[in-house]
């Protein structure tokens, strides 16, 4: 992906409360896999965020994703999934994954935790 400026507009303000976007549920490291096949075979960068509802970064960050002018340059170009930690004890198996498999992968993927 080239490197691409967003500008934003008047329009692009965040709204409170902050969005919760992590659903507290068990990722299986097939729908991972399925998600990072699914994103690259339609030629979008796969982001995926690890975090929790509880975290007002990730909030705050899920908000400037949903910014118009952010939203409208994602969509574009990339896939995201949520992926939630809890308080640490549900999905964090797949941390190990990712590392393995960036390791072995040409292709660079985006991880957020």
């Amino acid at each position: 992906m080239s490197k691409t400026k967003i500008l934003l507009t008047k329009a692009d303000a965040l709204k409170r409360p902050h969005p919760k976007p992590f659903n507290g549920m068990a990722v299986s490291i097939k729908k991972l896999k399925t998600f990072i096949q699914e994103t690259t075979s339609i030629k979008k960068q796969p982001i995926i965020i690890f975090g929790a509802n509880w975290c007002p970064d990730a909030r705050l960050f899920d908000g400037v994703l949903h910014l118009p002018s952010v939203k409208n340059f994602i969509d574009k170009h990339c896939d995201v999934l949520n992926i939630d930690v809890g308080n640490y004890e549900i999905n964090t198996e797949l941390f190990r994954f990712l590392i393995l498999r960036s390791k072995m992968a040409s292709q660079e993927y985006l991880y957020l935790i």
